[in-house]
C-alpha cells in the first residue's frame, strides 16, 4: 500500500482506514453501528478510497445522520451514536490528518488522546514536579505542595458547538492556515464533521445544540482543544505545575496564594467557555510526606498522596488507586482459590508451582489472562516501598494457601525465598527494577 500523505486528497489515507476497520472487526464480526457493506470489503478498498479522496477534497461529500441509541458506559446511562460505514472511514481519515497537523502546537502538559502521552505520563510529570520540589528544599519542614483537582461536569456533552463557539477559532488558530488538502470551505467542513446531523424521531435530522456526539471520532480532538484558552491562563502562572487529561485538571504550587489565584482563574475561565466544574470532583490538597495539616490552611485536605487518573501520587512515587488496587487483589485471591481447589490431592510442590504460575499469569500484561491493572504496577514511577509491601502480601497469600496456616507463620512452611527461587513466584519489585533500567538505557 502506498505511503499515506497527511492530506485529504490521498486515496491511501482512506484505504488505510478501511483496512484498519476490517482488521479490527474481521475476527469478531461486524457490529451493527459500523457494518461494512459490499462496496467496502477489502477487495474494493482502493476503488472506494479513490472515490472518497475525490469527493471529500472537492467538498462534495456529505455526512449521513447519526443514529442515537441508549447505552451504559462505566455504569452510567449515556447516548451513543451509530455512524454510517462510509462516514466512519472519512471521520477516521480526517482525525488522522487533523491530529498530525495540530500536534506540534499542543503543549507537553496535555496528556490525553495523543501518541506518546497517557495517564501514566501525566502522573509521572506530577511525581517529577514533587520530587524536584523536595530536592530543592533540604529542610523537610519547607516541603509541601498545594494541589487543586478539577473535573468539568459532563464535559463532552456540554462543549458549546454553536456558530459562536470558541472551538472553531481555537481550531483555526491551531491549523495555522493549513488546508489539509481540502479545496473548499475547510471551516465549514470541520463544523459539519464535529456536529453532523442527528436522526430524530418525528423530526428532520439536525445537529446537537451542545456537545460532540459520544462515539464520534472527532470527539477526542474537541475534548483536547476546547480548553486550550484555559490552559494558556494556568500555564502563565509562574512556579506552578499544570497538567490536563481531557477535562481532568491538576494544578500544584508551593505557595497558597498562587494556588488560590489559580482556583479563581479556573472558575472564571471555565465559565467563559460555557462550562461548569463538577463540585463532587473538585478537591484542594496539602501534599506532604508525613501528611500533616497545614498550620494556616486548614481548608486544604492534608494527604500523603493525591488521587490522580487511577493512581495515588506522592513524593515517593505512585501506587494504584485504592479501588483499582482492591479489584486487582480480589481477582488474585479468587484465581488462587479456584486453582487450589482444582489441585486438591496433588503434591505440595506441584501445588506451589501451579499457584506461583497463576500469580505470574495475573501480572503478565502480555497475556490475555493477565489482570488489566497489573501492567500499571510495572511503571518506573511506582513507589518502591509500595511494591515491596505488595510482594510481601502476595507471597503471604500463596504461603497461606499452601500451608493452611494464617498470618506470617505460613512462611515457616513456605519461606518467601523458596517461593521465589524454587517455584518461580514473580517479584513486582524486580519488575520495577527492570522497568527503571530500560528507562535509564534510553534516557540520554
Amino acid at each position: 500500500m502506498a505511503k499515506t500523505r497527511d492530506d485529504l486528497t490521498s486515496p491511501a489515507l482512506y484505504e488505510r482506514q478501511i483496512r484498519l476497520l476490517a482488521e479490527r472487526y474481521r475476527d469478531r464480526g461486524w457490529p451493527a453501528e459500523i457494518e461494512l457493506t459490499t462496496p467496502l470489503v477489502e477487495s474494493h478498498a482502493l476503488d472506494v478510497s479513490r472515490r472518497l479522496a475525490r469527493e471529500v477534497s472537492a467538498g462534495e461529500y456529505a455526512f449521513e445522520p447519526l443514529v442515537p441509541h441508549a447505552a451504559m458506559l462505566n455504569g452510567k446511562p449515556r447516548t451513543i451514536y451509530r455512524i454510517d460505514p462510509l462516514d466512519a472511514v472519512v471521520f477516521g481519515a480526517l482525525v488522522r490528518v487533523l491530529s498530525a497537523t495540530i500536534e506540534p502546537r499542543l503543549g507537553a502538559y496535555l496528556h490525553s488522546y495523543r501518541k506518546g502521552y497517557s495517564q501514566w505520563t501525566a502522573a509521572r510529570a506530577l511525581i517529577n514536579h514533587a520530587r524536584t520540589h523536595a530536592q530543592s528544599r533540604p529542610d523537610p519542614r519547607e516541603r509541601g505542595l498545594f494541589v487543586l483537582r478539577r473535573d468539568v461536569r459532563r464535559y463532552d456533552e456540554n462543549i458549546p458547538v454553536g456558530d459562536d463557539s470558541s472551538l472553531w477559532t481555537t481550531l483555526e488558530r491551531l491549523l495555522g492556515g493549513a488546508t489539509l488538502g481540502y479545496r473548499g470551505d475547510l471551516a465549514g467542513f470541520l463544523r459539519r464533521a464535529f456536529r453532523p446531523p442527528v436522526a430524530r424521531e418525528g423530526a428532520p435530522p439536525s445537529p446537537l445544540a451542545r456537545g460532540v456526539p459520544t462515539g464520534l471520532p472527532t470527539q477526542s480532538i474537541a475534548c483536547n482543544v476546547y480548553l486550550l484558552p484555559l490552559d494558556d491562563e494556568l500555564r502563565a502562572l509562574p512556579g506552578g505545575f499544570y497538567a490536563r487529561y481531557g477535562d481532568d485538571i491538576v494544578f500544584a504550587h508551593h505557595e497558597r496564594d498562587a494556588v488560590e489565584h489559580a482556583a479563581r482563574t479556573l472558575e472564571a475561565g471555565v465559565a467563559r467557555l460555557g462550562l461548569h466544574f463538577n463540585p463532587d470532583k473538585s478537591y484542594a490538597y496539602w501534599l506532604t510526606r508525613p501528611g500533616r495539616a497545614h498550620a494556616s490552611a486548614t481548608d486544604y485536605r492534608p494527604t500523603t498522596r493525591v488521587p490522580y487518573l487511577g493512581f495515588e501520587v506522592g513524593f515517593d512515587g505512585a501506587r494504584l488507586r485504592s479501588d483499582k488496587r482492591r479489584t486487582l487483589w480480589l481477582g488474585l485471591q479468587k484465581r488462587l482459590l479456584h486453582a487450589d481447589m482444582l489441585l486438591r490431592g496433588q503434591p505440595l510442590s506441584e501445588r506451589a508451582d501451579a499457584l506461583c504460575h497463576v500469580v505470574r499469569v495475573t501480572f503478565d500484561h502480555s497475556s490475555a489472562l493477565g489482570d488489566r491493572y497489573a501492567s500499571w504496577l510495572e511503571m518506573p514511577m511506582m513507589s518502591r516501598e509500595d511494591l515491596r509491601q505488595l510482594d510481601y502480601q502476595i507471597a503471604l497469600l500463596v504461603a497461606q494457601r499452601l500451608s493452611g496456616q494464617r498470618g506470617p507463620r505460613a512462611f515457616r512452611s513456605f519461606p518467601r525465598r523458596r517461593l521465589y527461587e524454587s517455584h518461580g513466584l514473580p517479584s513486582l519489585l524486580h519488575k520495577y527494577a527492570v522497568a527503571r533500567a530500560k528507562v535509564r538505557a534510553v534516557t540520554p
